[in-house]
C-alpha cells in the first residue's frame, strides 16, 4: 500500500489495478497492458494515460443526454489524458471499448475492433 493506494501485486490479464477511496468512492485505476514478462518494480510507465472507473451514480451528471442502455449496460472508463470516456463491457477483461464519447460525439466502435481482442 502506498499512502493509502493499493495495487495489485500481479497482473490481471496482461495490466495491473489500483484501488483508493476519495471521500466515500473508491476510485479504480486500470493500467496499459504489460508486455510478456512481469517484473515488479520493473514495468516502465505502466500509469501514463490509465483510464479510470467512473462511478455509476456519476453518469447522470456528466451524462444526462445518454440512452438508458449506454447509461446501464456497459462501464464508463475516463481517459484524462486523451479527454474521452470509454464504454466497456463490465466484464473486466474486455477492455475494447463499444462506444467513445469525447467533447463532440458518441461514437460505436466498428464491430470489427471490438471483436478483435488486441485492439
Amino acid at each position: 500500500m502506498k499512502s493509502g493506494v493499493f495495487e495489485t501485486m500481479y497482473p490481471m490479464h496482461e495490466c495491473v489495478y489500483r484501488f483508493h477511496k476519495t471521500g466515500d468512492v473508491l476510485v479504480i485505476q486500470e493500467s496499459q497492458r504489460i508486455e510478456s514478462q512481469f517484473e515488479p518494480g520493473d514495468v516502465g510507465d505502466i500509469w501514463a494515460d490509465s483510464p479510470e472507473l467512473v462511478n455509476m451514480n456519476d453518469v447522470d451528471k456528466w451524462g444526462p443526454e445518454l440512452t438508458k442502455k449506454l447509461k446501464v449496460a456497459y462501464s464508463h472508463w475516463v481517459s484524462r489524458e486523451r479527454n474521452m470516456i470509454l464504454l466497456r463491457e463490465f466484464d473486466f477483461c474486455e477492455r475494447v471499448p463499444h462506444f467513445v464519447l469525447d467533447k463532440l460525439c458518441c461514437r460505436k466502435v466498428p464491430d470489427h475492433a471490438v471483436a478483435s481482442k488486441d485492439a
